[in-house]
């Protein structure tokens, strides 16, 4: 059996460690030095995530066009000026590694805090993103603004919400998609979507996913190369590796028990979520909801293929915000649950932290690869 490095498996056995401290916080206490809590996390945080080494899509790649950005001229303009800043200012390609880190738990945060049940938000917010925040690199770091994006939409602030949605676009063009399902949700939906549609759609999507794979490759093979885009798009609507049948990644096909425990898993997620929902409703958090339950299914049916995939885990990724509100309601307002909610609830619970720990248990201690800057000097 292979194992990670020593170094690997202290660090992020730390790094959850201290997120799971979040659990223990009185509320109010968090909502009155909210800042001041957070701060070793974002200390933390950063430097273990940014001080990774050669992890990450397109990492080397990433690390090459920061050392030298005078040979790359194919940038989006944001990223660029972002790197070009950085080098300016003496940070080498660690620096901008470290600095992506920060602006995305900071920016996550920042949209954490708009919320008053925010304690479990912020202990799921690292499972919730760790790897999609790593793995996509630029992504990442337009989703960042897109925190910023809607913590601004939340006070109202159109303005700024417009300013830091086109700074997603100048980073990332496909970062910007995250906001799409968002908007109509926030000003059309009013209520969670029923569980007794989504659960039993995301349990089909699951059970079915070999026959969602098939279909997908017929549909985009035949429509998705009609499409002619100007800009970065464009790349990879041509291009068949990304939709035709070498885009399937068979890599991440998941044996029967993992099925079982991850589909139980969102599903937990997707009910507790409802259940705090139904009983006290908040429309910050609402539309939220409903755009997790929409990423988690369409995830699911695209659970093969990187690019629609990726733009469903955008969404999906939000679910520490519903997810802890769900946790925050279910531990303070358990009282007002009729019996067999709280039996559901349990359950629902325990699958998801099931999930999590043997997942991530995997993660920190079978990851030989995954190795830190120190390593390489």
């Amino acid at each position: 059996m292979v194992t990670s490095i020593l170094d690997h498996i202290v660090l992020f056995i730390l790094l959850f460690t201290i997120f799971f401290v979040f659990t223990k916080f009185n509320q109010s206490y968090i909502n009155k030095h909210f800042w001041v809590i957070v701060a070793i996390p974002i200390i933390i945080y950063t430097l273990i995530l940014g001080c990774r080494y050669g992890w990450g899509n397109d990492y080397l790649v990433y690390k090459f066009r920061y050392n030298h950005p005078i040979l790359n001229r194919n940038e989006d303009m944001g990223f660029e000026i972002m790197n070009l800043v950085m080098n300016k200012i003496g940070f080498n390609y660690l620096g901008g590694f470290l600095t992506y880190s920060f602006i995305f738990i900071t920016a996550a945060f920042c949209l954490i805090r708009d919320y008053k049940e925010n304690k479990y938000m912020l202990a799921f917010f690292l499972p919730a993103t760790i790897l999609l925040s790593t793995f996509t690199i630029r992504q990442s770091v337009g989703h960042a603004f897109v925190f910023l994006a809607l913590h601004f939409f939340h006070y109202k602030k159109y303005e700024l919400t417009a300013l830091m949605l086109a700074i997603v676009y100048s980073i990332h063009p496909g970062a910007i998609l995250m906001i799409i399902p968002m908007l109509p949700l926030y000003y059309l939906v009013k209520k969670p979507f029923p569980m007794k549609l989504t659960i039993p759609l995301y349990t089909s999507a699951a059970l079915l996913t070999d026959l969602f794979s098939s279909q997908v490759i017929s549909l985009a093979s035949q429509y998705l190369p009609m499409l002619t885009l100007e800009n970065k798009f464009n790349n990879y609507l041509q291009n068949e590796r990304w939709y035709g049948a070498n885009a399937m990644n068979e890599q991440w096909k998941q044996s029967n028990l993992t099925l079982i425990l991850s589909t139980a898993c969102h599903v937990g997620i997707i009910y507790l979520g409802y259940i705090a929902l139904k009983y006290k409703c908040q429309k910050k958090i609402c539309y939220i909801y409903n755009t997790v339950v929409i990423g988690l299914i369409t995830t699911r049916i695209f659970w093969t293929f990187e690019i629609f995939r990726r733009i469903a885990e955008a969404w999906a990724q939000l679910y520490f915000i519903p997810l802890g509100y769900g946790v925050y309601f279910f531990t303070h307002c358990y009282k007002k649950l009729k019996t067999e909610e709280r039996i559901y609830s349990y359950c629902a619970l325990a699958a998801i932290l099931i999930y999590l720990f043997l997942y991530y248990g995997r993660f920190i201690f079978q990851s030989p690869k995954y190795i830190f800057i120190w390593n390489k000097l």
